[in-house]
């Protein structure tokens, strides 16, 4: 029998040994009598430091008190609100570091003595796992939210566009028509104004909602950042220092300059609002490798900003980027600001970060997808030139009213035949019978009944060489996610002045 109790004994020692979790023994006086070498290695404790010594030594100090008012009372009472449970706890190591663990105890009694067996499993790893986890659910979250409200901006955007495409127009040709001294000369660049900051206000909900149409080149952040110091220089006040440290190494990137240099001046204006007594805005760039431990793995190109100013508490954090939120006083911010930032950003195939506290200023990081081509850098456009005089027969499909009229009126001013309807059937049926050659199609791409393209196709089909004018208030059609860069160039997106107008069809022309 004894031989059998014996082999036991070294079986259950084995097991307890070879197990991955650490067992402590610990007996009714609170000192250790027995760990196993999984405790010693989650403790970084060896076996005789440990043996006899307070198991208070393996607790933060905050735990020892209530641990042993706990072990009193169950030897008093035999009752205990841990017993038999697993419980998550902090354990301290030799090197006084603290990590949470799981503890299960139970307790076991002999000779009038009482015995605790702890079995303690580290769970760093699954709360890093669980944080991050939890961290993509919060960003899942928030880019559906803004998602929802993005495709819901997008579609007013579209009746903006050809509300704003009137608007603009009309008061242009009121403009030509009035001498600079008409008394009404005012208000009617007061319409015009105003027809201008909604125009902007579409082109930030287009922004945030990641329909604009964008036109990416191959940049080199650090020289963006540089040629456009001087602009935020002048948007901030005096009492605000604004300094740089941009990386030795070439940054570059695939982007639409102008609308990287408009989120580096909103966050420059965002930095500037947050500071009212003054302080100081960095600005910082640098490459960055993201490992697959984290949510967008790969090669980035980063912009930090980071400001001395006032701080966000964690509710503002929330719903930083969702459109119209502001915390300045009525009147003071659109609260599209970020919104757009995050639309541009997110559009541009990269990704933003905010790191805040109430008090101690804010850093956000912008991290866009490294380049491997030489940058284009430069802002060189073709010099303005007068508009010449059209000459020939166009045919103009577009189904807004208000547009074709205007677009109508701008090609019969400049000197142009215009055939118009807004029916592309119609449109069809009118090129099949127009005896004259056809100098330009203006059509829109979203029209009832054909597209704008299979328009184009079948006029093309029927007369090969006819150059296309595109126009819409949408940017998410085809004519956008093809690779074909002639035919994105032959595209105009509404709002559009007659000037532009004009500007665009004699472009397509060569004249």
């Amino acid at each position: 029998m004894s031989r059998v109790a014996t082999e036991m004994g070294r079986r259950y020692h084995e097991i307890m040994e070879n197990a991955i979790d650490a067992i402590i023994v610990m007996g009714q006086d609170g000192r250790i009598s027995y760990l196993n070498g999984a405790a010693e290695k989650m403790f970084g404790y060896a076996r005789p430091e440990m043996l006899g010594r307070p198991v208070t030594m393996l607790m933060p100090a905050h735990y020892r008190e209530a641990h042993e008012r706990g072990v009193q009372r169950y030897l008093r009472t035999e009752q205990s609100v841990i017993l038999g449970r697993v419980t998550l706890v902090d354990g301290r190591r030799r090197n006084g570091e603290t990590f949470p663990l799981e503890l299960s105890i139970s307790s076991s009694r002999a000779d009038d003595q009482f015995a605790f067996t702890g079995i303690l499993r580290d769970v760093t790893e699954r709360r890093r796992i669980e944080a991050a986890l939890a961290e993509r659910e919060l960003q899942l979250r928030q880019a559906q939210k803004l998602d929802a409200v993005g495709k819901l901006a997008g579609g007013i955007a579209h009746d903006f566009n050809n509300l704003m495409t009137a608007i603009l127009g009309f008061s242009a040709f009121l403009l030509q028509n009035l001498k600079p001294d008409d008394p009404n000369r005012a208000d009617v660049l007061g319409i015009e104004a105003a027809g201008k900051r909604a125009s902007a206000l579409t082109n930030q909900l287009l922004a945030f909602s990641r329909k604009q149409l964008l036109q990416p080149r191959i940049l080199d952040l650090n020289i963006v950042v540089q040629e456009i110091l001087s602009m935020l220089r002048r948007l901030i006040r005096e009492n605000i220092e604004l300094s740089l440290r941009l990386s030795d190494q070439p940054l570059v990137v695939r982007a639409d300059r102008g609308q990287i240099e408009q989120v580096i001046m909103n966050l420059v204006l965002n930095a500037r609002d947050a500071m009212p007594k003054g302080g100081k805005i960095s600005i910082e760039t640098s490459a960055i490798e993201l490992g697959d431990d984290r949510a967008h793995p790969g090669s980035y190109v980063t912009l930090t900003l980071s400001d001395t100013g006032a701080g966000m508490s964690p509710e503002v954090q929330a719903h930083l980027f969702e459109p119209f939120f502001t915390t300045k006083e009525l009147g003071k911010g659109t609260g599209l600001g970020l919104a757009t930032v995050y639309g541009i950003i997110a559009q541009s195939g990269g990704h933003i970060t905010v790191d805040s506290e109430e008090g101690h200023g804010s850093i956000f990081r912008l991290y866009l997808p490294k380049a491997g081509e030489r940058s284009e850098n430069g802002k060189s456009a073709p010099p303005q030139r007068d508009i010449p005089r059209g000459a020939g027969v166009v045919l103009l499909v577009e189904d807004e009213p208000a547009v074709l009229e205007l677009a109508r009126r701008i090609l019969t001013q400049n000197g142009f035949t215009v055939i118009a309807t807004a029916d592309p059937l119609e449109a069809l049926a009118l090129c099949e019978s127009e005896k004259e050659p056809l100098r330009l199609l203006v059509t829109d791409m979203v029209m009832p009944k054909l597209s704008g393209l299979e328009v184009a196709r079948q006029v093309r089909d029927a007369r090969p060489s006819t150059p296309v004018l595109y126009i819409s208030g949408y940017t998410e059609h085809p004519v956008l996610q093809l690779d074909d860069e002639e035919l994105k160039s032959a595209f105009l997106q509404k709002p559009f002045t007659p000037s532009v107008f004009l500007e665009k069809i004699h472009e397509l022309l060569g004249s």
